[in-house]
């Protein structure tokens, strides 16, 4: 990663980590609404839930991890190729071994 470009993100795993974010944010508040109901059937609901939202944290942490070996992976490359997907072209990637 070049130090004036760190930001540049890839926008797929942007998208993705945003949605996942959103879902646990609306698990949250359901379990924050159950846990003040109180009783029962509900706090079972709201443990069930909290399961769920692990499940989103373990996803994002997940696409971060495969994001930071995408990108040691693809060395000089990554740069230009963030900047034409973000410009929305189609990019496709293929390894190339030279003999030196």
């Amino acid at each position: 990663m070049s130090l004036i470009d760190n930001t540049l993100r890839d926008p797929d795993i942007v998208s993705f980590i945003q949605g996942q974010a959103e879902i646990i944010a609306n698990l949250q508040a359901e379990v924050d609404a159950l846990e003040a109901k109180g009783g029962l059937k509900p706090l079972r609901r709201a443990k069930l839930l909290r399961r769920e939202i692990k499940a989103a944290e373990a996803k994002i942490a997940n696409a971060r991890d495969i994001e930071a070996r995408r990108d040691v992976l693809m060395g000089e490359g990554r740069d230009a190729l963030l900047r034409a997907k973000l410009r929305g072209e189609e990019v496709e990637v293929r390894e190339v071994e030279r003999a030196s």
